[in-house]
């Protein structure tokens, strides 16, 4: 029997979109502030996760708490050279295609 200790860990809402010049993830992460956003690759996985605070004394209809998503980079990308924004509770990561791949 789980114990009742254990917390949920939400996974988010995302979309990918892939081009011959790479590949975009949108992440939907409304409510959460940029302080408790966190982002890395690793093993050509893109790893988000975080926590989104309800605000005090408002009625629970979205979700809150911890959330982590775990994403399949692929091999002909390069991970070193992404780029990040997030706005609007919305997180886009482009992770462009290697320099050597878009010369063939």
């Amino acid at each position: 029997m789980p114990s009742a200790s254990l917390e949920v860990i939400h996974e988010p809402g995302y979309e990918v979109a892939i081009t011959k010049r790479g590949i975009t993830f949108l992440v939907d992460l409304p409510g959460v502030l940029p302080g408790n956003l966190h982002l890395t690759c690793r093993d050509h996985a893109l790893l988000v996760w975080g926590h989104r605070c309800r605000p005090h004394g408002s009625i629970r209809h979205r979700w809150d708490g911890p959330f982590a998503l775990e994403l399949a980079i692929p091999t002909w990308t390069e991970p070193a050279r992404l780029d990040q924004r997030f706005e609007n509770g919305v997180l886009t990561v482009y992770v462009p295609q290697k320099r050597a791949s878009i010369a063939r």
